[in-house]
């Protein structure tokens, strides 16, 4: 069992920066990398179970890679979030977000149509 979590830490590894990317993409910010073709529309909502998949090797496997980059993921998110709320204070603040068209959904979501 520890072997196979030690696997999938080594396979997660290669992932962070295409799971940032339309975190960052819709922040306005440079994406670093290029998310998975079949992934997008996807990629943002996965980032949540890298973030409990990091969270849970880590206790378990006390693999301190893990915890890197679990942190690493959350202080990306923490500027993806404070770009959010420098351009867009109407919506953004404290939000952060991968999806799509989201100053949109936030205008209809203001409306409360």
């Amino acid at each position: 069992m520890k072997q196979a979590k030690l696997y999938n830490s080594d396979f997660l590894s290669g992932v962070i920066d295409r799971m940032l990317a339309p975190y960052r993409k819709e922040a306005g910010l440079a994406v670093k990398v290029k998310t998975y073709q079949k992934w997008d529309g996807i990629d943002g909502h996965i980032a949540g179970h890298y973030l409990t998949a990091m969270a849970l090797n880590y206790v378990s496997t006390a693999n301190s890679e893990c915890n890197k980059r679990k942190e690493y993921m959350l202080s990306e998110l923490k500027i993806c979030q404070d770009v959010n709320a420098k351009n867009n204070p109407e919506w953004g603040v404290d939000y952060v977000g991968g999806f799509q068209n989201r100053a949109k959904l936030w205008t209809v979501l203001k409306k409360g149509c």
